[in-house]
């Protein structure tokens, strides 16, 4: 079996335009935030392989990802679910008549350990973002904290899961592949085994994006290569911001992030005011009902899809960015 590909990092920093790239190419297909390395560990009721495959299949990840010609074999037990994950993947890929698969899912940065005991030979990229534009990115997210400080906490630790696996993974900045798309990339394809191909710069017209969730912060990744602007002022203020690039020192040093040049001028308050709202974020996540996660009969992906793009309540979020998306059938 081929090494499957996954890339990983934290919100809001280009993940999806990495994958829209590779995508591109003529060889990869990459699952948009399957998310299955979130769910394996879940859906606890399920006993057998085939009961974890009817709870995914349920859930929102599973519901976007659409209906796939994946079977378990009769009475295989729980621990076979990992062959499902890579027939749902190799299947997907097989969609567009492409051979390398592998998935897209921030989060499975805090999986590492899970992905590399299943596939020891994985290709891992993980691609990071200066701290300051992330975190005022993810505030303006439904699924995200409207919180500065969360945010940043949200960052440190995605970085700071990744680095007992530096060794085995590749990283890379954001702002490195829109400086030099043709070296990154190629830096990319190496690492992942594949060769050069010239359509990975052309990404919006060759990444098939036809079966991709049509949602306003993903779609963004289908917008052709554009190279930096200027560093832009950002709604924090100075105060806030130094508060997030201290949360986010040890990230701000190690990938050589120098402070945000233009943070905008000063608000009252505004640490106080941040504080404030990551204490109501909380109380709102613990007031709210999740949907149910154990068991594989009860999983609905739209309480889910409710559920995560109503965590934020920024009045700033239009409404359109709280619509449920249409599912695929099943």
């Amino acid at each position: 079996m081929v090494a499957p590909i996954f890339i990983v990092g934290t919100g809001r920093s280009g993940t999806s335009l990495l994958r829209a790239l590779l995508n591109a190419h003529p060889n990869i297909y990459i699952t948009q935030e399957a998310g299955f390395f979130l769910w394996l560990p879940r859906l606890r009721k399920a006993e057998t392989a085939e009961a974890w495959l009817r709870g995914y299949q349920n859930t929102a990840a599973g519901a976007l990802l659409g209906a796939l010609p994946v079977t378990a074999r009769p009475g295989a037990p729980r621990a076979e679910a990992v062959a499902l994950v890579t027939a749902m993947m190799q299947a997907k890929a097989a969609r567009f008549g492409r051979r390398r698969f592998g998935d897209k899912t921030p989060m499975h940065i805090t999986r590492l350990d899970a992905i590399f005991a299943a596939y020891p030979d994985a290709r891992v990229v993980h691609v990071v973002r200066h701290p300051v534009p992330t975190v005022v990115s993810m505030m303006q997210m439904p699924w995200a904290s409207n919180s500065a400080l969360l945010n940043a906490l949200m960052v440190r630790g995605a970085v700071d899961a990744v680095r007992p696996y530096t060794e085995r993974i590749l990283e890379l900045r954001l702002e490195a592949l829109l400086e030099a798309p043709r070296e990154v990339l190629g830096q990319v394809l190496e690492f992942v085994g594949e060769p050069w191909d010239d359509a990975v710069l052309a990404h919006s017209e060759r990444a098939p994006f036809e079966e991709d969730p049509r949602l306003p912060w993903l779609t963004d990744a289908e917008r052709p290569l554009r190279a930096p602007g200027a560093d832009r002022a950002l709604p924090l203020g100075p105060r806030l911001t130094r508060r997030v690039e201290g949360i986010c020192a040890p990230v701000m040093s190690r990938f050589g992030y120098t402070p945000w040049p233009s943070p905008g001028p000063e608000r009252p308050w505004s640490v106080s005011r941040d504080l404030l709202a990551a204490l109501r974020f909380g109380a709102r996540t613990l007031r709210m009902t999740r949907p149910e996660q154990d068991d594989p009969d009860a999983v609905r992906p739209e309480a889910q899809l409710r559920w995560l793009f109503n965590l934020n309540p920024s009045p700033d979020i239009p409404d359109s960015a709280r619509a449920l998306p249409p599912l695929p059938p099943r």
